[in-house]
């Protein structure tokens, strides 16, 4: 059950595998168990419901929020708590952090949202703002995004400050205690979420504003890495494109039949939703096939609006000596798409949209105008599903219909 569906951490975490501790280390579990007591909430009290899977009779049952690294297999611990829990870094500084991590992951797991903000902010007013806790954060907002919660926004403005103090300096940022560390770019692009949930407001005054903050901690280093920069040329065409007309999309075939024409249907109907993969990730294959499929769905409920929906599948230009493999995963990929709305489209339409991450929606209204961008998570078109929320978002009387 994962909240969202990236093939690249998208805050550009590094960890260390040192995996020496094979057991949860008593002040973590000690601290942990505090944290549990101040702000008085009981996961799995129920001795019937096993929300984890785990052994029958547990009084509590945490579950890693998705990202975090898990490097141990469930341990028992004394008193009936059972924790599934990532590798225990050395040192006796980052403990607090991480119970509190843990439990946001938690809490949002079982979908108490209003609990996982409220300990959220609470990390956020007690512990120093670091890596650790920035990644918290991020997972807070975009939980709260997919769950269409305009908390998303409240939260991003609460963190807007030390955010963009810890991108003014030289990065990677990193943890108080342990080995946690964030890129710039992803840093840049966790930033940027309160400019890009502004404008999903239409908040546009609020959004340059945060634009500009965080273009100006950014001019405060000396230097970025070259994998840095590309991420945040990235995110700034991703921005810039908000608000501005759908860019020249030739499409070059289409998947649908032979009988289809290759093209995104010029009248956009109520909305149109463009969801961009690339053929090259053989991970991404099943998770494709899956989404496409709930996108014909939601095509077809919807039909009356109509909303168009389309998968744009692109292949990237491959190594000489890689050419016939390539070849040979792209026509599988046709195979495996074949009578699905998929077009086909060059390249360089990665770049036109500032692809980081996948699978990539474009969401248009009416006139054709890009109202939304960002990463979606797998279940997007699924009943009630983000896809739906962001349409609440930009037609707040006339909603789509869930599959």
């Amino acid at each position: 059950d994962s909240d969202s569906f990236r093939f690249r951490n998208h805050v550009g975490m590094t960890h260390s595998r040192d995996n020496r501790h094979r057991n949860i280390a008593a002040p973590l579990i000690e601290d942990l168990r505090e944290l549990l007591r101040e702000i008085q909430f009981v996961l799995a009290a129920n001795e019937n419901e096993d929300l984890c899977g785990l052994p029958d009779g547990l009084n509590i049952c945490l579950v890693v929020a998705p990202g975090l690294e898990v490097l141990f297999q469930p341990e028992r611990i004394p008193g009936g708590r059972s924790l599934e829990v990532g590798r225990y870094r050395e040192g006796q500084h980052g403990h607090r952090t991480q119970a509190y991590a843990i439990s946001v992951g938690a809490l949002a797991h079982i979908n108490a949202l209003d609990l996982a903000l409220a300990t959220t902010r609470e990390l956020m007013r007690s512990q120093p703002y670091d890596a650790e806790v920035a990644y918290t954060v991020r997972y807070m907002k975009d939980t709260l995004e997919h769950a269409g919660s305009p908390e998303a926004l409240t939260l991003a403005g609460e963190e807007h400050a030390a955010i963009v103090q810890a991108l003014s300096q030289p990065g990677p940022f990193k943890a108080t205690s342990g080995d946690t560390t964030i890129s710039t770019g992803a840093l840049y692009a966790s930033a940027m979420e309160l400019a890009f949930l502004n404008r999903y407001a239409g908040n546009s005054d609020a959004a340059a504003a945060a634009s500009a903050d965080v273009d100006t901690a950014l001019e405060k280093l000396t230097a970025i890495s070259a994998e840095d920069e590309q991420e945040i040329h990235h995110l700034r065409a991703q921005y810039q494109l908000l608000g501005a007309h759908l860019p020249d999309v030739q499409p070059t075939r289409t998947l649908q039949s032979t009988r289809a024409k290759a093209q995104i249907d010029p009248n956009f109907g109520a909305a149109t939703v463009l969801v961009l993969f690339s053929d090259w990730c053989i991970e991404c294959r099943g998770l494709v096939k899956t989404m496409v499929k709930t996108m014909v769905k939601f095509a077809i409920v919807n039909r009356d609006a109509p909303i168009h929906v389309y998968a744009l599948l692109y292949s990237e230009d491959s190594p000489a000596d890689a050419q016939d493999a390539g070849k040979l995963l792209h026509a599988e990929n046709e195979k495996e798409l074949a009578g699905t709305l998929t077009l086909e489209v060059p390249a360089q339409t990665a770049q036109i949209f500032g692809v980081v991450d996948y699978p990539l929606g474009v969401v248009l209204d009416s006139n054709g105008t890009i109202r939304y961008i960002g990463v979606l998570p797998s279940d997007a078109f699924d009943g009630n599903g983000y896809i739906e929320k962001v349409f609440e978002r930009m037609f707040p009387k006339n909603t789509s219909k869930g599959n």
